[in-house]
């Protein structure tokens, strides 16, 4: 998919808004990203078995413990990533250890907390019934549907890395506006998220910021946000559905009279990616097997 400036660009010129003074950068980013979230929220509610949304993350188990903070949930490299969660009840499976292999936990009742085995959702903690014996690091697994990255225009180019400095970029407008950002190569790839914000000098361009960024280089972008892109990691076949909606919610708000036909194609749109987005493997799926014991190894 176009990264986002190429994406506004085109719904400037279809909704006729080349003016900057008149519809900002900043209200067409934010179309973008409502198109992002409703399109998402209709694939995980039309089609909760697609594992297209799905990442894992872990838990650490600490002795006595039975109530963990799901906002605290790391994932591999052990980086803490809650905006990433799509909704907290948005959970497929949860597995746990205390030695080499994962098994499935069931899903239980509250009521189950103190006689049970498996799990429940309380307030955003995941409630482990029993409580751990001792201490075992990535604990418990969770697979889970997780959000996609926002959306942003680049609004600066990485010059120096020490001390975080960028030449600022189109319509970049203040870096002092936002709390976090994300750096980005030229493909939207992230290099370092949840960069915090201590202040930005517009004059020298140097950014300043606790943040270990030795990951990004020179020539990275930087991107409004803790977990941003330049590049939706929707499918390619989104696009058009994502230009369309910005270009709908363009023609409400300059009250046009195409405003009536912009939002019968969102929602044609809408339904042809919801029909794409169905299990439409050709594989032979076989019944899950839940016990093993009559299996010859």
């Amino acid at each position: 998919m176009r990264r986002l400036e190429l994406l506004i660009n085109q719904s400037r010129r279809a909704t006729e808004n080349n003016d900057v003074a008149g519809i900002s950068t900043l209200e067409f980013e934010q179309y973008y990203n409502n198109a992002q979230d409703r399109l998402q929220a209709l694939i995980h509610t039309a089609h909760p078995e697609t594992d297209f949304f799905a990442a894992e993350g872990f838990v650490s188990l600490t002795p006595n413990t039975d109530a963990y903070d799901l906002t605290t949930m790391k994932d591999e490299d052990e980086n803490i990533f809650n905006s990433r969660i799509l909704a907290f009840n948005s959970v497929f499976l949860v597995e746990r250890t205390e030695g080499n292999a994962y098994f499935p936990l069931k899903f239980i009742s509250s009521k189950e907390r103190r006689t049970g085995y498996g799990y429940f959702f309380q307030n955003k903690k995941i409630i482990l019934a029993p409580s751990s014996s001792g201490s075992f690091p990535k604990g418990v697994r969770i697979t889970y549907a997780k959000k996609l990255r926002d959306l942003g225009i680049r609004r600066g180019e990485i010059t120096s890395l020490s001390p975080l400095t960028i030449t600022a970029l189109g319509d970049a407008t203040d870096l002092n506006d936002t709390d976090y950002l994300t750096i980005v190569n030229k493909d939207g790839i992230s290099k370092v998220d949840d960069v915090e914000m201590g202040g930005w000098n517009s004059g020298t361009g140097i950014i300043t910021t606790t943040t270990d960024v030795s990951a990004a280089a020179v020539g990275d972008y930087v991107v409004y946000g803790e977990f941003a892109s330049t590049h939706s990691e929707l499918p390619d076949i989104c696009e058009r559905y994502l230009l369309e909606f910005c270009n709908m919610k363009i023609f409400m708000r300059d009250s046009s009279a195409d405003a009536s036909m912009q939002s019968s194609l969102v929602k044609s749109l809408e339904d042809d990616i919801l029909e794409l987005f169905k299990d439409n493997t050709g594989d032979v799926v076989h019944v899950p097997i839940s016990s093993t014991d009559y299996m010859i190894w």
